[in-house]
């Protein structure tokens, strides 16, 4: 056993579509399994006395370990930190960790030389400083900084947009605290392009902790929080030492924890290091985690800070009429955690923006609350002048081009969003509508859907609007002979159908510019069907062009 505390922190990047040099095999989990989850590995101990030799299986020899998995996807170099005292010392190889022995002497180091933090990383970089696969750019990672007497290291799994991070940084911190590439000539930061996410996001983090008074979970718990909310979408697994603790934070890729109290240490990874989970424990998104040498490690659930962001419209007026539903537009919950449990109206019913409510004859209070699964929640308003007005009556009668009524047309009124459907002399009324301007949707399948805009209704008076539908067209574009599917038998059909051998194809549409067509077989999409449709169907079979269009004036219908 050795005595001595160890911190022990590796991050891996890996970018999907750079791989390069892949061998020849490779474990069959490995190759099509969990590692191409996601673009980095990241590993991280801590203990007073880790059991010999678990740092050396971690990066070298298990099924998971670091240089196992940079065999296939991590080829553009690593670095590595190590602590010996209170100052790390740093090396860096621009080369892939599976075949530069300096990975292995270095992993041995660590787990033998009584260091307090090791931190590791080996990338596949496609942003940044970096030549992917030209093995001439040394790893910027871990990131170091000297703050509060100490040097704190960092590594992050994940991208973020790098203009937004610009713009959560403060100027003054920024200007005070810039980038500056791990020293590397290949990644001067004055060229803002060779700037990694990673670093910028080492600087945010930072910013926040120092604002703490050096309080490390308030200041993470702060930053994380404004990270997210401008952008949710942000990948951020890291973890963070400064030689005394770690800290991880998983939102975006996968991350495990290991508590092994019996030998008195915990390990954090994006991916177990061993073949199967075992004892690792599966950490959630938004789970901020704190360990202390020796200690259980502490969860917190960041999700309690990421309450729902509830916003209504402006106080506004409108007019009803009595036995129709009021409905209001302008209604938004933003939840960055994706995490609402529960939306309420005082009055009405709520979905997908819009309030739907009856409403009594002047003011009216709409108020809209969303809570979360964290049970944080929050409320917005509006007044609403309801003025109290006469109806009007939509009404008319939908047909096809031969005259022949249409039962089960859907008629649609956008905005106010009301609606009706013929009956079986093609029939419709749509009555207790609050005038104004509306655009008609009208739909039924077989038949090309059909818009009317701009349709007054009146208070007290009928409108009358008739609808005349043309047929769909219902067929896969190139399926000449009608079974649904699109393959080489239908450049067969077609062929024996022109050289006069064939039946011809099933699908036709009667366009009024065209003309009858065979809408399938025109594989090109211009609205009429010759050799030149077999050519293009053959192309895209070989790999040669684009798949089969549909006529833009015989679409298929919504239903096919």
């Amino acid at each position: 056993m050795k005595s001595a505390r160890l911190v022990f922190v590796i991050i891996a990047t890996v970018v999907p579509g750079a791989i390069m040099d892949t061998p020849p095999s490779l474990s069959s989990d490995i190759v099509s399994g969990r590692a191409g989850q996601h673009n980095c590995r990241l590993y991280a101990a801590i203990s007073s006395s880790i059991p010999d030799s678990v740092i050396y299986h971690d990066l070298v020899s298990f099924p998971q370990s670091l240089k196992v998995l940079s065999r296939l996807f991590y080829i553009d170099g690593w670095g590595i930190a190590y602590y010996p005292g209170s100052v790390p010392g740093v090396e860096r190889s621009p080369f892939r960790a599976y075949s530069d022995p300096r990975f292995d002497s270095v992993a041995v180091r660590a787990d033998t030389a009584n260091c307090s933090v090791v931190l590791a990383h080996i990338r596949l970089c496609t942003v940044g400083c970096c030549c992917p696969g030209c093995y001439t750019v040394r790893d910027p990672h871990p990131y170091i900084r000297n703050k509060n007497g100490r040097y704190w290291a960092f590594a992050h799994n994940g991208t973020i947009e790098k203009s937004v991070l610009w713009s959560l940084i403060d100027d003054d911190y920024l200007s005070q605290n810039p980038p500056n590439g791990s020293g590397l000539p290949e990644c001067d930061p004055t060229d803002t392009s060779l700037i990694v996410d990673s670093e910028l996001l080492f600087i945010l983090l930072m910013e926040h902790i120092e604002a703490s008074n050096w309080g490390v979970l308030s200041g993470l718990t702060n930053a994380l929080t404004q990270l997210i909310y401008a952008d949710s979408a942000s990948q951020a697994n890291f973890v963070l030492s400064d030689g005394r603790d770690l800290w991880a934070f998983r939102k975006g890729n996968t991350l495990f924890c290991l508590y092994d109290s019996l030998n008195g240490y915990s390990a954090v990874a994006s991916d177990f290091t061993t073949y199967y989970q075992e004892n690792w424990q599966t950490v959630h998104d938004y789970e901020l985690i704190h360990i202390a040498a020796g200690e259980r490690p502490e969860f917190i659930d960041l999700r309690q800070y990421l309450a729902p962001i509830v916003t209504c419209p402006t106080d506004t007026t409108l007019l009803f009429v009595p036995g129709r539903e009021a409905c209001l537009r302008g209604f938004d919950i933003f939840d960055p955690d994706n995490n609402v449990a529960e939306v309420r109206v005082n009055t009405g019913t709520y979905s997908n923006g819009r309030v739907c409510f009856w409403p009594g004859e002047g003011e009216n209070i709409v108020v809209l609350t969303a809570t979360d699964g964290s049970d944080n929640a929050a409320s917005c308003s509006t007044a609403v002048n309801a003025i109290l007005t006469d109806p009007g009556l939509l009404t008319g009668t939908v047909v096809d081009t031969t005259s022949t009524p249409l039962d089960s047309v859907l008629v649609f009124m956008e905005v106010s969003e009301i609606s009706s459907t013929t009956n079986s002399s093609g029939d419709y009324q749509i009555p207790d509508i609050v005038p104004g301007l509306y655009d008609v949707r009208f739909s039924r399948p077989g038949f090309m859907e059909t818009t009317a805009t701009s349709i007054q209704i009146s208070p007290n008076d009928t409108t009358e609007l008739d609808i005349v539908l043309r047929p769909g067209c219902i067929y896969v574009p190139g399926d000449a002979n009608g079974n649904g599917e699109f393959n080489g038998i239908d450049v067969s059909y077609s062929v024996n159908f022109l050289k006069g051998l064939g039946p011809a194809p099933i699908d036709t549409c009667n366009c009024p510019y065209w003309g009858p067509i065979f809408a399938a077989a025109d594989a090109n999409g211009n609205c009429s069907f010759n050799g030149v449709d077999v050519t293009y169907s053959v192309n895209y079979l070989k790999g040669l062009g684009h798949p089969p269009q549909a006529c833009s004036d015989c679409e298929p219908s919504p239903s096919k």
